[in-house]
């Protein structure tokens, strides 16, 4: 989605055609199919029902914008991005594993970014690294689906009589079983 707001930005400020308008069927034609909770399979094959021939437009659609405006306009930019980056931005046709919208990541790194920006202002200079570990920490259980207080409690009180750096694979927050 990234290449397409850059795509609206440039276009709208240019006015040129094959702005706005034109890439937004193309690319609101596959949200109902991710809105789904199906299989990988079905939403490989609802990906190509959905986004192959849209796709195919709008790639036939940003070639010809790119011959028609000027190589340095904001269209012309634009263009020139997304045909550069098209392989990468299509994979998804390719990968079903994959989702097209990410805001379950980015509602998940949301504290994490945030705090660490508060981080910068915790008083003591190796407070905020020290804090942001802990964070860091609190905040990969809860992706995990482990009780942090449970987990630290636990970890710290078996982290002295480990001996090996290998005995440690035991106490991320993905491996960790309580004691």
């Amino acid at each position: 989605m990234h290449a397409r707001s850059i795509s609206r930005r440039r276009a709208s400020r240019e006015g040129g055609p094959g702005g706005v308008a034109a890439d937004r069927p193309v690319l609101s034609a596959g949200t109902p199919v991710e809105r789904g909770q199906g299989t990988p399979v079905e939403r490989a094959r609802l990906r190509q029902a959905h986004f192959a021939r849209p796709l195919k437009w709008l790639h036939r659609l940003a070639q010809t914008q790119r011959e028609r405006a000027l190589p340095e306009s904001q269209l012309g930019k634009a263009c020139v991005y997304l045909l550069t980056h098209w392989k990468p931005l299509t994979a998804h046709l390719q990968h079903e594993e994959t989702r097209l919208n990410n805001d379950l990541i980015e509602n998940a790194i949301r504290p994490s970014a945030i705090g660490a920006r508060n981080f910068l202002f915790i008083g003591h200079p190796d407070a905020g690294q020290r804090s942001a570990t802990i964070y860091s920490i609190v905040v990969s259980c809860r992706r995990h689906g482990k009780d942090p207080l449970a987990y630290l409690r636990d970890g710290l009180t078996r982290l002295p009589a480990m001996t090996s750096q290998y005995a440690l694979e035991a106490l991320t927050p993905a491996n960790w079983k309580p004691a």
